[in-house]
């Protein structure tokens, strides 16, 4: 049997361990970032939505891929902002109740001259009715239920008849569930 010499040590570095490529966690959003997301998340919605009105407007039956085309997004992004087509036409709805009410809210008081507050109140509302026309088309669909539509143009006429806007609102809230007015306005 032959002896081995012994081993000396060596002076080579000892390697570490090979370990998992690790990266260093996020930085804590700061309110900066946090509001610029927002804001980008704002913008996103409203090209959605301008796309969706200009969409549904141009065809009733466009579809969500159509809309998030014309938006230049992908039809995930506008999933990320609504549940489905019907989501997004109950949110043209609801935009459409809120632009009646800016679009009245600096009215002037009532005057003796019904036919010229009448003549006021359709200058100022006609171009919010022209902007959301394409709700009266999908309501004949199954996109918007009639009801909706009947409460957008009921509260249009309240307000017309020199209703205050928020007591309006309340009104056609209570008609509608109940079935009946509270008492007068």
């Amino acid at each position: 049997m032959t002896s081995r010499p012994a081993r000396t040590p060596t002076t080579r570095p000892r390697r570490s361990p090979a370990r998992p490529h690790e990266t260093p966690p996020p930085p804590a959003p700061t309110s900066t970032s946090t509001s610029a997301q927002r804001r980008d998340a704002r913008a996103t919605r409203a090209r959605i939505l301008d796309a969706a009105r200009r969409e549904l407007t141009r065809d009733p039956d466009s579809r969500l891929e159509d809309i998030a085309a014309a938006a230049g997004v992908a039809r995930r992004t506008v999933y990320v902002h609504f549940a489905g087509r019907a989501a997004l036409v109950e949110c043209l709805a609801a935009e459409a109740a809120e632009a009646i009410r800016r679009a009245v809210a600096g009215a002037p008081a009532p005057t003796p001259d019904a036919v010229a507050d009448l003549a006021r109140f359709v200058l100022m509302v006609w171009p919010v009715g022209d902007r959301y026309r394409t709700l009266m088309r999908l309501a004949r669909g199954q996109d918007l239920a009639p009801a909706r539509v009947d409460e957008l143009l009921t509260l249009a006429a309240l307000i017309a008849a020199g209703v205050a806007p928020d007591t309006a609102a309340a009104k056609v809230d209570h008609v509608r569930k109940t079935g009946s007015p509270p008492g007068p306005v």
